[in-house]
């Protein structure tokens, strides 16, 4: 009788540690699932990650150039006011030759 009652009481107890298995093994397999779908957002992260970087250098480039797009034109903004400057004097000069002359032939 002894030995009846030991050996339904491991039994029982191999059951149990088949049943915590299962649902062990049910919880290895789920939580593997969750790390791969974590590792494939991730590189996909990665990847979102690296093209962001190349946009932005992209941008930062676009931004150089229209910076020096920019100084560029204002030197030849520059450049023209000081040429429209001496025209100015020169076609002041120009009269004041011209009302000369006209007083002298007069």
């Amino acid at each position: 009788q002894k030995l009846y009652t030991a050996l339904q009481k491991s039994h029982r107890s191999e059951q149990k540690l088949i049943e915590k298995c299962h649902e062990l093994n049910n919880t290895i397999v789920g939580n593997t699932a969750k790390v791969q779908a974590a590792l494939r957002l991730s590189r996909q992260d990665q990847q979102s990650i690296q093209i962001l970087k190349k946009e932005i250098d992209k941008a930062w480039k676009m931004v150089d150039a229209a910076k020096g797009r920019e100084k560029q034109s204002r030197e030849t903004v520059h450049r023209l006011r000081e040429e429209v400057q001496n025209l100015s004097k020169l076609v002041d000069q120009g009269a004041g030759l011209s009302m000369g002359q006209e007083k002298a032939v007069n």
